[in-house]
């Protein structure tokens, strides 16, 4: 399975964008503040746009493990926020679900890169064990009985 949709750089792309634009007009529409939501989205989703501008495995790594953690964090946010605001849904739990999204997203998206890797590297050491003009057992038993 390509990983075409949601590469590194498109996934970059897409924080900037949340980053950036969404946030801005999320902020302006539930409070009327202009940049509070796009500095709170800078220190929660910036350190991991950097990781995802970086486009190194290690650094890949970090972002999933950054995005779990903030997905767990937010998770807990939103059960709280409903938890005390009843079954009706409150500004405060409908303001975490575009965060709780994005963490989401940039979580699934390490997780395929790290699984898309770990699958080339483990044919890459399936080959380098079993180089293809290499006999097998049975054949070297084979000539063992016949000599």
């Amino acid at each position: 399975m390509k990983l075409n949709l949601l590469s590194r750089r498109k996934i970059l792309k897409t924080n900037l964008v949340f980053i950036l634009v969404f946030l801005v007009i999320w902020e302006l529409l539930l409070s009327g503040e202009l940049f509070n939501g796009m500095i709170f989205g800078l220190m929660l989703f910036g350190p991991v746009a950097f990781l995802w501008y970086l486009d190194k495995i290690r650094a890949s790594m970090i972002a999933t493990l950054v995005s779990v953690f903030e997905v767990t964090i937010l998770a807990v946010f939103l059960v709280e926020s409903i938890q005390f605001g009843g079954a009706a849904a409150t500004v405060k739990s409908i303001y975490w679900i575009p965060y709780f999204a994005m963490a989401v997203i940039n979580t699934i998206v390490g997780l395929r890169i790290y699984k898309q890797s770990f699958s080339a590297n483990r044919q890459r050491i399936l080959q380098i064990k079993r180089p293809v003009g290499d006999q097998t057992a049975e054949h070297k038993k084979g000539q063992n009985d016949g000599s």
